[in-house]
Formats: structure tokens, sequence, C-alpha cells
């Protein structure tokens, strides 16, 4: 297993790619339930779902780490399943465009 800081994931991610959020924002959602966290060896995601409109829908807030794509589609079928649970009618996602380009490949439409 790979040793690394998910928290500095975070900030990084959070960072290149233009995100709104703080870490600190982020943080404060995890602690409190309101984000979800999907961890593996390399890689790290989060993400959260609400409801507006009758609808669920489902915000990623950050994707990070070391480049894996057997572990990025693995993190993706986490998310997924939640997804599906949840009957989520629209993904959002504001972040690099290289991770915009291979959630679209998975069959997100952002």
């Amino acid at each position: 297993m790979v040793h690394r800081d998910v928290f500095q994931d975070m900030q990084l991610s959070l960072t290149r790619g233009g995100s709104p959020h703080s870490l600190d924002e982020v943080v404060k959602w995890l602690t409190t339930g309101m984000l979800q966290l999907v961890v593996g060896n390399y890689m790290s995601a989060s993400y959260r779902l609400q409801q507006a409109d009758g609808k669920f829908h489902c915000q990623i807030v950050h994707i990070g780490g070391q480049w894996n794509k057997a572990e990025a589609e693995w993190m993706l079928q986490q998310m997924f399943r939640q997804m599906r649970i949840w009957c989520v009618s629209t993904v959002k996602y504001e972040g690099r465009p290289g991770w915009k380009r291979f959630l679209k490949k998975q069959g997100l439409d952002l």
C-alpha cells in the first residue's frame, strides 16, 4: 500500500481544478457527513449528493492523487453505485479538463 496524505491530494486537486471550495470547507463537509470520500491506494475522490426540486444531484468535489486508470475506474464505480441508489438525475464537476474528459468517457453527462 502507498502511504500518502489524502488531504494534500485534495488541496492540490482543488487548487489545480480552480474549485470555488477551500480545503477547510471540504473537510468540514466530510466531518459532518455532507460529503462522501472514496480512497484508493493512489487516488482519492469526494462527492456529495443533494436534493433539489424533488430530484437528487451529485457534485464531484475533487479527484486527485497519482494517476492510476484502474483505480480511477474503481473509484467511479463506487460513486456510480451511490448515484444509482439515489437515482441521481444530474452530475456536476468543476475541475481539470482532463478529468472532465475521463468522466465523460465513463458515461457521465456533465
